[in-house]
């Protein structure tokens, strides 16, 4: 069988290596989620049982790495409406480079099918803003009680249990967070049309405009003003010591204690990568929290001057141009909130399995709780019920820990592979990137502005780093990323597509930025001086 795997968009939410146990929920996670969603557009249920197992492999696991399974993908899109040019741009949204997009299947659906399909796809696009306001009502009031059931958990049974509570509550229910997902996809669609016509074949950042701060840009914010109120009030002195007793101090001042106790609560639950099991959360490591704080208590940089560059580009437009680019950006701010939900609950997820870890480790079933990441989501289960066909749990760890280590010694792999046979047995060499002796690099233009700076070139988030007012590159983002964007005066990154988290984060934050820059990350060095036009796409180093 040949494949097409591409994880252009989804290492964004599980960048490098990935435990099992992330890996097997998230594949659990997908599976249901799309099966609900092609129930929802009328496929008819025999249908749906007769694909059932090509809808459950919509990620690989490479390497330890997560791939999306583009055929899958494609097979899925062909059920809606206008699929031929929807396929296509679906793929162009995911980051996936042009060269590599997949042909689309053909499915064969009858008249009423296509009729029935499109009149739901017509009533969920009309009503899709009130539904996301009662899901959103109906998420907040059932997490608050869920989250505090997770704190009276006393053993494995009990903790298994809530969490087949957590799926009839969330995961059966999460058809609104998908459906949003695909109305990005098809104002994306629109947009590009209506800009190809006008003469302009990519999506012009200004017209997408900012998308209104939700999740980490509002995570940052609330850290900033944090940081005003401790400056203001002369509080660094409370910002010494261990990170806990720091926290404590700060929840207790008169100036900034309901400030720290609202982050905790609204955040508290998140990482960097949100995504990802094993990650540990802010309330488990505040340290992390203190040094983003002392990061913001001497920074003075702004960008906002980028408003008159953005408005002036966005004025000229046409008036179909500007009414859907506010569409656009209606679906994308939606789909950021939506998002935000997501990873709370990935959080308390967590929450659940490191309690099964402590009873494991308590029983001497693992040596030690976080040994539980190494297992698969229905291993553990199993062991509970008494279904496990392996009796020694430590030996299956002691195992998988050994292939870890030998996955993380390849840090970059092929972002696009296309297999044909097993896909375990092809064979993936690690790449030697080599730097490319040019002067002069181009991207996509996200958020437009002209910067002349220093670039600080990091593979992943480094807080001893000073980047206060230097221009960030970076192959990719993910949330652990976020705080930096209010400290640079720039960021170009080499992979990703104008609905990114890189590129939406950074609109966010006004921040000049080119997107899917080739070479740059090999090609530039921290130190150089580079100018950076956001608005042409073009990357030059400047000489000292």
């Amino acid at each position: 069988m040949k494949i097409a795997w591409d994880n252009a968009n989804i290492v964004e939410s599980y960048p490098g290596v990935c435990s099992p146990l992330t890996y097997s929920f998230a594949r659990h996670v997908y599976r249901g989620v799309y099966l609900q969603t092609v129930r929802l557009f009328g496929v008819p249920e025999e249908q749906v049982q007769r694909e059932r197992r090509r809808f459950e492999s919509f990620l690989g696991y490479l390497h330890g790495r997560f791939y999306y399974n583009l055929n899958t993908w494609s097979y899925l899109v062909a059920f809606l409406p206008g699929f031929k040019k929807n396929g296509l741009v679906l793929q162009q949204m995911m980051g996936v480079r042009e060269s590599d997009q997949l042909a689309l299947p053909s499915v064969k659906t009858s008249r009423w099918q296509k009729v029935n399909t499109l009149v739901r796809f017509s009533y969920y696009y009309l009503c899709q803003e009130q539904l996301t306001c009662k899901w959103l009502a109906k998420f907040d009031g059932h997490f608050i009680r869920f989250c505090r059931k997770i704190d009276d958990i006393t053993n494995s049974s009990e903790a298994l249990e809530l969490f087949f509570e957590m799926e009839s509550l969330f995961l059966d229910h999460w058809q609104v967070p998908i459906l949003n997902d695909f109305l990005v996809m098809m104002h994306g669609s629109r947009w590009k049309r209506l800009a190809a016509a006008h003469g302009d074949s990519s999506l012009s950042p200004a017209a997408i405009g900012a998308v209104g701060k939700v999740g980490n840009a509002l995570a940052v914010a609330e850290l900033q003003h944090i940081a005003t109120i401790i400056q203001r009030h002369q509080l660094e002195p409370l910002l010494m010591g261990k990170p806990e007793r720091v926290i404590e101090n700060l929840s207790k001042n008169r100036h900034v204690g309901k400030q720290v106790e609202q982050f905790i609560n609204n955040y508290g639950l998140r990482n960097g990568n949100d995504l990802k099991l094993e990650n540990p959360n802010l309330n488990e490591s505040p340290a992390v929290v203190i040094k983003i704080i002392e990061a913001y208590l001497s920074n003075s940089h702004s960008t906002t001057n980028q408003d008159i560059l953005e408005t002036e580009s966005y004025n000229r437009l046409p008036k179909a141009i500007i009414r859907a680019s506010r569409r656009l950006r209606e679906v994308a701010y939606r789909r950021e909130n939506l998002r935000f939900r997501r990873s709370q609950l990935y959080g308390a997820v967590r929450k659940i399995f490191l309690c099964i870890g402590r009873d494991f480790a308590k029983q001497r079933v693992l040596e030690k709780t976080d040994d539980v990441f190494y297992l698969e989501m229905e291993e553990i289960f199993n062991y509970i019920r008494g279904m496990s066909t392996i009796s020694s749990l430590r030996h299956l760890v002691a195992i998988r820990k050994v292939e870890f280590a030998q996955w993380q010694t390849l840090p970059t792999i092929p972002g696009h592979i296309n297999t044909t046979g097993l896909p375990h047995l092809a064979k993936f060499s690690k790449i030697t990137p080599k730097p490319r002796a040019q002067r002069t690099f181009s991207g996509k233009p996200n958020f437009p502005g002209v910067v002349r700076a220093a670039v600080v070139v990091l593979a992943e988030p480094n807080w001893d780093e000073d980047v206060k007012g230097k221009i960030l590159v970076c192959r990719q983002t993910d949330p652990s990323w976020v705080p930096f964007f209010g400290l640079i005066s720039g960021i170009i990154v080499e992979k990703g597509g104008i609905l990114s988290h890189a590129a939406i984060v950074s609109r966010e934050f006004r921040v000049p930025s080119i997107i899917g820059a080739d070479h740059v990350f090999d090609g530039l060095k921290t130190g150089q001086i580079v100018e950076l036009d956001a608005r042409q796409g073009i990357i030059k180093i400047c000489d000292a």
